[in-house]
């Protein structure tokens, strides 16, 4: 399953912050420099849908702000009730 993300480098902290625009705002400390800040998305991300970071593949977007991200389809359902969370959805 595919969805999309808005990074934020050099933030003051790690995580998930949101939606922007109908994709997720992921927030890192580090800089887009040597892959750090692509390694920090998967990570933030896989902490927030509670899977394991080496299941989570960025297919488009390495050198972007904007990326698309893909998890196993049996991802689905966690990611949609995390959506819904932040959205205030019950």
């Amino acid at each position: 399953m595919e969805f999309v993300v808005q990074v934020i480098p050099k933030s003051p902290f790690n995580g998930v912050d949101g939606l922007r625009n109908g994709a997720l705002l992921v927030r890192v400390k580090s800089a887009p420099e040597h892959g750090k800040a692509n390694d920090e998305v998967c990570d933030c991300v896989a902490i927030f849908l509670g899977i394991p970071a080496r299941t989570i593949t960025i297919e488009r977007g390495l050198a972007s702000r904007h990326k698309t991200l893909s998890v196993p389809a049996d991802c689905a359902p966690r990611l949609e009730t995390a959506i819904d969370t932040i959205r205030g959805v019950n």
